[in-house]
């Protein structure tokens, strides 16, 4: 099963810093599936499975957002898991400081939405999937161990320039990503 999503992309500098604290993050995990370096990135929305028309419609959509932003800058940091500390099943590295993210966010969607597409209303958090459990939860115990010697967590400072629209592949070897179309920021910012 293939599904599009709108994702930036990380350099391969910042994937380096994410596998360091990946493997620092194994010495006090078991059980978990590490997301392997290719597929890191920060996901911006999710728009299923489409193709043909649709994703040519939503390229369109998609370029001309980055025609109307000039780049900017994120910080990665804080720490968190999903759906919650008695349940958590996904650990993430966040993005501190992530107005201007929630912002970019709200536009893809809302740009996304009126044209028809189905987009999650959820609350948005940026974030950059580290690792997933296999198939149990993770010790509450842990989570808050992981949660408190991690909260302080930052790595660095990253200028945004462009994003993608790209692919997932759900193969039994695991995810493969591709990218679709790369794009550019161009213009001020207008968010």
């Amino acid at each position: 099963m293939k599904n599009t999503f709108i994702a930036i992309n990380l350099s391969n500098e910042m994937k380096n810093l994410i596998l360091k604290f990946q493997k620092e993050l194994d010495l006090y995990v078991n059980n978990v599936h590490f997301v392997k370096k290719d597929n890191l990135h920060i996901t911006l929305a999710f728009l299923g499975s489409i193709s043909g028309s649709r994703l040519k419609q939503a390229i369109e959509i998609i370029s001309a957002i980055g025609k109307d932003l000039e780049p900017f800058s994120l910080v990665l940091g804080g720490f968190g898991v999903f759906p919650e500390v008695r349940r958590a099943k996904t650990l993430w590295l966040g993005v501190d400081n992530n107005v201007l993210m929630n912002k970019f966010n709200q536009a893809i969607c809302r740009k996304l939405s009126k044209a028809g597409f189905d987009i999650d209303e959820r609350h948005y958090q940026p974030h950059i999937t580290l690792a997933r459990t296999k198939n149990s939860f993770l010790k509450k115990e842990t989570v808050k161990f992981l949660l408190d010697k991690f909260k302080n967590i930052n790595l660095e400072k990253i200028e945004l320039n462009r994003f993608s629209i790209m692919e997932s592949n759900l193969r039994p070897e695991g995810t493969i990503y591709h990218v679709i179309k790369n794009i550019n920021l161009k213009r001020k910012n207008v968010l």
